[in-house]
């Protein structure tokens, strides 16, 4: 075969390569071209959810594990706790004794079922010596204490052990040596977050390279993001599928130089940021031009009564949730949200409304009915002149609310159901020195209880890149 021919072959031999397409994952959208990853998210579905419901979904960039954030020795016979969840195995919390108790305390129950722990035990006998760890672990959920490890823990290596009841809300564990000749050193202890995502860093650009499909894994889902700067992220999801039954969904990541979806507009029933500095009349009706969009927020400027109100009328069944802030020299400054406004918002003493003021610098909190006081909570802290997240949710005849944390959150019952009535935000202005702000407004479906997030799937890596083999 001469010089020319063989030329001539290779050609042809690389263009049929060409003209290859790559197997598998070719009838996927080409919206999902480059996402390397992705894992299958469960959902619990509640009768009453319908279709189109909002879904908060808490995702990782690491791991799902979890650190405690504070400790309690009650008989004092630990020292430097706070090295247990200090992120470094070559630091450790210690004891000297054994059968004393270190409970390690979470900011916030967390749904787990499983717990790690990495520690030995030190004999100071010259010439020393490292041995395995005789420990007992317990989680508390169901307001009491629950073994669900009494053993031996092998020394300097991670070691997991699993609640044989299942995954439970747990806001704490603790620890016990039984060792009592020698030294007991812990030097991490964390909690899996098993209703949480975790992505183990294979984001590419987290959280903007995540996207959401319903379980055929092509049909794209709506989702916004509530901060693209934090991690964890929190997301919400408008899942297409009946949750009437349970459903799933998928969440797709890895993908170079993506830039976010996020987008609260397609999300929620209503939805607006106050990033574009314009009013949007189209959404809000308001007292005067003294409710002003400025700064990346809405302000309910000083002056008698100022207020503030969706121009549509919502479901009755709904959820109204973002951020506030409340100034007031004289100390009584109040974020009122409010819902079923027959009206304009008013004051909560003659309001014909569900409403929820924010005493954000008295540390208080209130649920109203048509006026009548219903229930609320005390001793928040003084918080004037800070954003603070809140939710007011009314469903039937029930009410929920709180402000700051969601474990602060108080119900009460209504005298009857909510009118599927427009939603507004109300500034007590008449005591005069006082504004309110308000961001990331959005209003949402709500049944109680809620469609819930279960534990994720495997991570799955998918062969996704279209086109044909180049040789």
């Amino acid at each position: 075969m001469n010089t020319k021919l063989k030329a001539l072959l290779a050609i042809l031999l690389i263009v049929g390569f060409l003209l290859i397409p790559i197997p598998g994952d070719a009838d996927c959208g080409d919206w999902l071209e480059g996402y390397t990853y992705r894992k299958l998210i469960p959902i619990t579905g509640q009768v009453g959810a319908g279709t189109d419901y909002q879904v908060p979904l808490t995702v990782h960039s690491g791991s799902k594990w979890t650190s405690p954030t504070s400790f309690d020795d009650p008989d004092s016979a630990w020292n430097t706790e706070t090295l247990i969840y200090d992120g470094n195995t070559t630091t450790s919390g210690y004891t000297f004794t054994h059968d004393h108790y270190l409970e390690l305390i979470l900011d916030s129950a967390i749904d787990t079922d499983t717990v790690r722990i990495y520690g030995q035990i030190v004999d100071l006998t010259p010439p020393g010596a490292y041995y395995d760890i005789e420990v007992d672990i317990d989680l508390f959920y169901g307001a009491d204490w629950h073994n669900i490890f009494s053993g031996t823990i092998a020394k300097n290596t991670w070691v997991e052990k699993t609640n044989p009841a299942g995954i439970k809300s747990v806001t704490k564990a603790r620890i016990k040596s039984n060792n009592a000749s020698y030294i007991t050193r812990i030097y991490e202890f964390e909690f899996f977050e098993a209703s949480k995502v975790g992505l183990w860093d294979y984001c590419t650009d987290f959280p903007n390279d995540i996207r959401f499909t319903d379980d055929g894994g092509e049909t794209e889902l709506d989702h916004w993001c509530e901060d693209l700067t934090a991690d964890p992220a929190k997301f919400w999801i408008e899942v297409a599928d009946d949750l009437d039954s349970n459903q799933d969904i998928y969440i797709y990541f890895g993908k170079s130089r993506a830039s976010t979806a996020s987008n609260g507009v397609n999300t929620f029933l209503l939805f607006d940021d106050f990033d574009d500095e314009t009013f949007d009349a189209a959404k809000w009706a308001r007292s005067d031009v003294s409710v002003v969009e400025s700064g990346g927020y809405i302000e309910l400027q000083t002056g008698a009564n100022r207020w503030l109100k969706s121009q549509d009328d919502m479901l009755a069944s709904i959820a109204v949730e973002g951020k506030a802030y409340s100034h007031d020299t004289t100390y009584y400054a109040s974020a009122q949200i409010e819902a079923g406004c027959t009206g304009n918002p008013a004051h909560v003493s003659y309001s014909n409304l569900y409403c929820m003021p924010i005493h954000a610098s008295n540390g208080r909190e209130r649920l109203y009915d048509n006026g009548v006081l219903r229930t609320e909570r005390t001793g928040l802290g003084l918080h004037n002149e800070e954003w603070l997240s809140f939710s007011l949710k009314v469903n039937g005849t029930t009410i929920k609310g709180w402000y700051i944390s969601e474990s602060n959150e108080i119900s009460g019952t209504l005298g009857s159901s909510n009118p599927s009535d427009p939603f507004g935000f109300f500034c007590y202005g008449s005591l005069g020195g006082i504004y309110t702000r308000y961001d990331d407004i959005r209003v949402r479906k709500y049944i109680d209880p809620e469609p819930s997030v279960g534990t994720p799937g495997a991570l799955e890596f998918r062969n996704i890149s279209h086109g044909y083999i180049m040789g």
